[in-house]
C-alpha cells in the first residue's frame, strides 16, 4: 500500500509540472497573439499626433524650427494681413486710374474737329466771371479796341476747329478759322481767313470726342454768321501764327441773327441790351440802317 501510495504523490507532482510548462508557454503565446494589436495601437496614437495638412500650410516655409509663440504670431499674422490689405488697394489704385485714363483721355495735339457736331458738356465750375456783374457798355468795348491790333468785323466757321496745347501753361484749348466777310474796324480784309480763340477743348468719353466747355461762353456753330471783336496776338503755341482774341470775354461772338429777335423783345437786361447796341452801331450802320 505504501509503494502505490508513494507512486500516486510521484504522479500528482509530474502532473502538476507539466501544468506549470503548458501554462507557461500559454502566457509566451498569449503575448506573442496580442503585440499586432498593441503595435497598431501605438501607430494610431502616433497618426493622431502627426499635424494634419491644413495646420502644415500655416507653419512658415523655413528649416528653422518655429519659435513663435503667443502675442508674437498675433503680430506675423496682423504685419501678413497688412499686407494683403495694401496689395489690394493698391490693385484698386491701379484700375481705377485705368478707368480714369479710359473715359477721359486726351486727344492729341493738332487733332481737328468741327465743333458744333460734338457732344457737349457744360463744365460743372462755377467761372469767377459768372459770379460777376456784366457792366462793360458799348462806349466801353470801344475804348478798349485798338487801330494796330483790334479788328470788329462780321464772319463766320471757314473749316474745322484745331486743338492745341499752351506752351505757358498745358491747358488744352481751341483755334478756329473764321473767314471774313464784312470790316467795320480795323486792319483786315474781305476774303481773310484768321484764327480765333474759344476757350473749350476736346476730350474722349467712352473713345469718343467730347467737348467740354464754360457754361456762358458755348462754341460758335457751323454756317451761323457773327458779329466779332477781337484783338491780335501771338498763338499759344510755338509753331503757331497770329491768334485773335475776344477784346470782352463776356461778350466773344454775338449773333446775327440775334437782332431781330432783341428788336422785338419788350424787355432786355443788360447783356441783352448792349448786344443789341453793338449789333446795330456796327452790322446795321455799316448798311445805313441804324435806328
Amino acid at each position: 500500500m505504501k509503494k502505490i501510495a508513494i507512486l500516486l504523490i510521484i504522479c500528482l507532482a509530474i502532473t502538476a509540472l507539466a501544468g506549470c510548462v503548458r501554462a507557461d508557454e500559454g502566457k509566451e503565446e498569449f503575448a506573442t497573439l496580442t503585440q499586432p494589436e498593441q503595435t497598431i495601437q501605438k501607430d494610431e496614437i502616433a497618426k493622431k499626433e502627426e499635424p494634419i495638412e491644413s495646420d502644415l500650410k500655416d507653419e512658415p516655409d523655413t528649416d528653422e524650427p518655429n519659435r513663435l509663440k503667443g502675442g508674437e504670431k498675433d503680430n506675423v499674422n496682423q504685419l501678413n494681413s497688412n499686407e494683403l490689405t495694401n496689395e489690394m488697394d493698391s490693385k484698386e489704385k491701379e484700375k481705377e486710374t485705368s478707368k480714369n485714363q479710359t473715359i477721359y483721355g486726351n486727344v492729341p495735339e493738332g487733332a481737328q474737329f468741327d465743333l458744333s457736331s460734338l457732344p457737349r458738356m457744360a463744365d460743372r465750375c462755377v467761372g469767377v466771371v459768372d459770379l460777376l456783374p456784366d457792366s462793360k457798355s458799348l462806349e466801353d468795348l470801344q475804348g478798349m479796341l485798338n487801330p494796330q491790333s483790334s479788328i470788329v468785323f462780321r464772319g463766320k466757321i471757314n473749316g474745322k476747329s484745331t486743338q492745341y496745347k499752351s506752351d505757358s501753361d498745358g491747358y488744352e484749348y481751341i483755334e478756329t478759322p473764321i473767314l471774313v466777310q464784312e470790316v467795320y474796324y480795323g486792319d483786315v480784309k474781305v476774303g481773310d481767313v484768321i484764327n480765333c480763340y474759344e476757350n473749350m477743348f476736346v476730350h474722349t468719353h467712352d473713345g469718343e470726342p467730347v467737348l467740354e466747355y464754360y457754361g456762358h461762353w458755348p462754341p460758335m456753330e457751323k454756317d451761323e454768321e457773327y458779329l466779332f471783336m477781337v484783338h491780335r496776338r501771338t498763338s499759344l503755341h510755338k509753331e503757331g501764327g497770329e491768334l485773335y482774341f475776344p477784346l470782352y470775354s463776356r461778350s466773344p461772338y454775338i449773333k446775327i441773327n440775334e437782332l431781330k429777335v432783341l428788336q422785338e423783345k419788350d424787355e432786355l437786361n443788360f447783356y441783352e441790351k448792349r448786344n443789341l447796341e453793338i449789333l446795330t452801331y456796327y452790322y446795321l450802320g455799316q448798311r445805313g440802317e441804324e435806328k
